[in-house]
């Protein structure tokens, strides 16, 4: 056979597949991975009381972080757009969060009967915070070659 031939050969045969495959055939390969990783930590600081010589205090503290790192990828690749197409799609999400919290508690009294002073004073102070830094990235990517 000669050059001529086969190439001849070849032509009617991507010709009559150019024709005869549906548009919604599928050859290919695709892979999904997803992984979420993450955690929270607790501190408890217990409540310390304190009793001196007429006077008291108290203290105490709750610290939380969490933490947490996401990604979920699909891939789609191979003969997805018929008629001799090729083609590959990937979707992506990818992302992270960092959280802390704190609870804190303290106070102080005194009384001064016990000295013969004339004074008695407390005070109790509570702070509060909480914080979250997130993001989230979409990626999308489509890529497809036809050659008619």
């Amino acid at each position: 056979m000669d050059v001529r031939r086969i190439i001849a050969l070849a032509l009617s045969l991507i010709a009559m597949a150019y024709f005869a495959m549906p548009a919604v055939a599928f050859i290919g390969a695709g892979f999904s991975l997803n992984k979420q990783l993450g955690d929270t930590v607790d501190f408890h600081l217990s409540p310390m009381a304190i009793q001196a010589a007429g006077a008291a205090g108290l203290a105490a503290m709750d610290l939380g972080v969490t933490w947490g790192v996401n990604y979920d990828l699909n891939s789609l690749a191979g003969y997805p757009y018929g008629y001799g197409g090729v083609g590959a799609i990937t979707d992506a999400n990818i992302g992270y969060s960092l959280g802390l919290s704190m609870d804190e508690l303290h106070g102080a009294g005194f009384d001064g009967s016990l000295f013969g002073i004339p004074l008695t004073e407390g005070s109790l102070t509570r702070t509060s915070y909480n914080n979250l830094i997130a993001a989230n990235q979409h990626l999308q990517d489509v890529q497809v070659a036809l050659p008619f």
